[in-house]
Formats: structure tokens, sequence, C-alpha cells
């Protein structure tokens, strides 16, 4: 298994030194790749701050995570837990693979609620992204939204 500056992820066969599967997606350079210990997943990580988990026995990619953290460089796992440790440029994320449980919840009138650490914030963003109800003010798709989070306790 290797990751390039030519942004892939390249499957070996290591008796004939030949490449078995090409994996294309990441926009930048490929930092870090690894076959997950106890899951039957790859996981690469790329400098456009993204990592991608791919199916192991398909190829197919299965998911991209982008945690706004800029480059990632690193990735860790134990054959003990489904725990997938990522290094950023900004710090890092441990993530449990295979949990149903959301990071975040959203009800019907705007309250967002997410868990950072051990904190619990909350925030509304119901009209942040139409500004004052005129077109010429609402923000573009795609942009962050300025919501001001406040914290529930621990």
């Amino acid at each position: 298994l290797s990751g390039a500056d030519d942004r892939t992820v390249k499957i070996w066969d290591y008796q004939t030194k030949s490449i078995v599967h090409t994996l294309e997606g990441h926009t930048h350079n490929v930092c870090a790749v690894m076959f997950h210990p106890k899951l039957p997943l790859i996981a690469s990580a790329s400098e456009d701050g993204t990592v991608r988990l791919w199916q192991s026995s398909t190829y197919r990619a299965e998911t991209t995570l982008n945690y706004g953290m800029e480059r990632a460089w690193a990735l860790a796992a134990t054959k003990e837990t489904n725990m997938l440790a990522i290094g950023f440029d900004e710090g890092c994320v441990c993530i449990e693979l295979g949990s149903d449980d959301p990071v975040a919840s959203m009800d019907a009138t705007g309250k967002v609620v997410w868990a950072t650490n051990n904190d619990i914030q909350t925030a509304t963003v119901r009209g942040l992204a139409s500004g004052s109800g005129n077109d010429d003010d609402a923000l573009p798709d795609g942009e962050r939204l300025p919501v001001i989070p406040r914290d529930l306790g621990s």
C-alpha cells in the first residue's frame, strides 16, 4: 500500500511487485495510508485536508472525512478497537468507525447540538443563510455560517 504526490493510493502485489489497483479521489498529495487492523478498510490521508475510507476487498470509496483542520498527515489504529486517529496541521481527531451515534443533531427549529471533546455546545442556524430575507444578502452555497455557539456544559 502506498500514497504519493500523484494524488493516488496504490495497492501492490508484494511478490510480483506490480500494482493491483489504484485508488483515486484526493485533490492533493497523499501523505499517509493504512489498512485498518480490525475492519476491512483502507484509510488515506491527504494534504487536501481529507481522509478517505475505502472498502479493502472491492476498493470502493466508502466515505470522505473533512474536519477543516488543514492538511492530514498521519493515521493510526489498533486491532483492539474500531477507532481511527487522524493527525492534522491544526490538531488530531479520534473517531469510532461503524458507530451509528450522531456527533451532531439538528431539530426542525434549526437548533444544532454537538459535542467537542467533553463540552456540549448549541447554536441556532435558522435564518442565518438568508440574511435579512433579501437575495442580495444571502450567503452562497458552501459558505460557512456565522454561528455563535453557546456552551451547555460538560
